[in-house]
């Protein structure tokens, strides 16, 4: 057992309730330090977490990074292939350009002799259209049917025999 210690009867009631106090105190303390402990715990893994994470960014980011560049290097060389086609399809317009310019002035004249044999040829169309219709009408015939049975043995186009019977003035 242990040593008796002498004690005032009247600090004995303060005694006991100390004694209380002090073994609320301790288990308080006990349970702040276990409480304590699991929050160390918590924040190690927490912050695993975050070192995790952001191992996984810096891995996502060098990744993205890279894509980026490779894009980047995709599109100057599209850049530069596109710069090149644009330079040599301005030089072919140009001499493009100039070949239609030198066409036009050998073509001119021809051209002009273009729309009067075009002419030409309508006039001589509708003169034929017209020959041919004062040749069927100086044959007798009453029926409609036969008539347009010559004019498609004549190889006669009815547009122009209706050009035949109203010329059109020359442009």
């Amino acid at each position: 057992m242990g040593k008796f210690i002498p004690v005032d009867p009247d600090r004995w009631a303060e005694l006991v309730k100390a004694a209380g106090e002090r073994d609320a105190l301790v288990q308080d303390n006990a349970r702040l330090r276990s409480e304590l402990t699991d929050l160390k715990y918590a924040s190690d893994g927490f912050k695993a977490e975050v070192e995790r994470w952001e191992s996984e960014n810096k891995l996502k980011a060098v990744r993205i990074k890279a894509q980026i560049l490779d894009r980047l290097v995709e599109l100057k060389k599209e850049n530069s292939r596109f710069c090149l086609l644009f330079a040599n399809s301005e030089r072919d317009n140009a001499s493009l350009k100039a070949e239609v310019e030198r066409l036009t002035k050998e073509n001119a004249p021809a051209t002009a002799r273009h729309l009067i044999a075009s002419q030409d040829i309508k006039t001589l169309r509708e003169q034929i259209a017209s020959l041919c219709l004062e040749r069927i009408a100086q044959r007798p015939t009453n029926d409609f049917t036969a008539f347009m049975v010559k004019l498609k043995d004549e190889h006669i186009n009815i547009n122009d025999l209706n050009a035949a019977k109203s010329p059109t003035p020359l442009p």
